[in-house]
Order: structure tokens, then sequence, then C-alpha cells
């Protein structure tokens, strides 16, 4: 199994936005595997707009690729690592188009 960081301070999500970070991936405690970053939502893709919000803010980021909602987080390979944010810790992401070209 990987290396997960839980960053989270709210355990109580519903799901987790996950992006695969083309940047981290390869090195540091990635090397040779993926590296994922997981945000936690309240709600699903179809009913939240904090869902909706995060997953087009991380089309907006050139390094996030293969945004996807999950209940579950995913299962690591052995040279994967994956960091777990919320709100608190990354409160960015969950403002609407806060990584659009026009928000610099």
């Amino acid at each position: 199994m990987g290396f997960i960081r839980d960053e989270r301070t709210d355990k109580s999500a519903v799901g987790y936005v996950v992006f695969t970070d083309s940047f981290m991936s390869g090195w540091g405690h990635a090397e040779g595997g993926r590296s994922l970053y997981a945000l936690a939502v309240s709600g699903g893709p179809l009913t939240s707009d904090e869902c909706i919000t995060v997953l087009r803010n991380g089309k907006d980021r050139s390094e996030m690729k293969r945004g996807r909602y999950v209940r579950k987080l995913p299962r690591l390979g052995p040279k994967d690592h994956m960091s777990v944010v919320d709100k608190t810790i990354a409160p960015r992401w969950y403002v609407p188009g806060a990584f659009a070209e026009d928000a610099k």
C-alpha cells in the first residue's frame, strides 16, 4: 500500500473529488508511482454545488488530470501517494472560479 497524508479536520465527508497530480507524480513519496489529490466534499456530483465547484476548479489547473467523484478513497499501489484535504486546508478549491484565467 502507498502513502496517505490525511490533513482533514472534518472526517464526515460524503465523498471525494480525486485528481491525479501530474506535476507531483513520479517523485517524492510517489517516486515511480502516482500522486493523487483528494478533496472531501459534502455531496455527489449531481446534487452538490461544492462537488461541481471542486471538479471545475481542477479542470482549470493544468497539472490536475482525471478528476472524478468517488464515495470512498481509492486504493493505492505500493508506490502511490495521496493527500486528502478539506475546506479548512485548501479553501480556495471550494470557491467558484478560483483558478480560472480571469481570477488572477
